[in-house]
């Protein structure tokens, strides 16, 4: 994919990404890490970070407002699971087919990215082991970096670029 959005949780950082703190700087390092790697880059020409409400609606509206502009991205990676739903469903509803036309991915694998259709494709997140790790850095104070085992389950919702041929004739 050359053309993604990233569906950030509204931060009222605007995209800032030097400013942003917590678990959404960390998921922005990742993914800005990733497209580096990739030749790609946030905000540059191919990848936009789109921020919107933590909600169904919020990524149903925001995938409405980009499908009105005249370049649409062929990948779009929600933080949230529910974010993602909601621009599955706007998707769908709007004729856009996933993922054929658009691949979408959630974050949390939430029980309810398994029922949706297409199930969604989303990055799993060990919440026993952040607990633990939590627990443990608030009771003994340490303060060494640790890596949490994420996995990303590929769903129904992720697939290769469509092709230009594919793109041309929904036209």
């Amino acid at each position: 994919h050359q053309r993604i959005a990233i569906f950030g949780i509204e931060s009222g950082k605007h995209g800032q990404l030097e400013t942003y703190v917590g678990t959404i700087h960390r998921r922005m390092v990742g993914y800005r890490r990733a497209l580096i790697e990739h030749g790609l880059d946030v905000d540059g020409e191919q990848v936009k970070l789109i921020e919107c409400i933590c909600s169904y609606e919020g990524g149903y509206n925001n995938l409405v407002a980009l499908w009105q502009l005249d370049e649409h991205p062929t990948a779009i990676v929600c933080m949230a699971d529910i974010i993602a739903v909601g621009v599955l469903d706007a998707a769908l509803e709007h004729g856009v087919q996933v993922p054929e036309e658009l691949s979408l991915v959630g974050y949390d694998d939430l029980p309810l990215s398994r029922w949706t259709k297409p199930p969604l494709s989303t990055v799993y997140q060990p919440s026993a082991e952040k607990v633990s790790t939590r627990q443990r850095y608030c009771c003994a104070f340490y303060k060494t970096a640790h890596r949490l085992n994420i996995m990303f389950s590929p769903h129904a919702s992720f697939s290769a670029p469509p092709s230009q041929t594919h793109l041309a004739r929904k036209r």
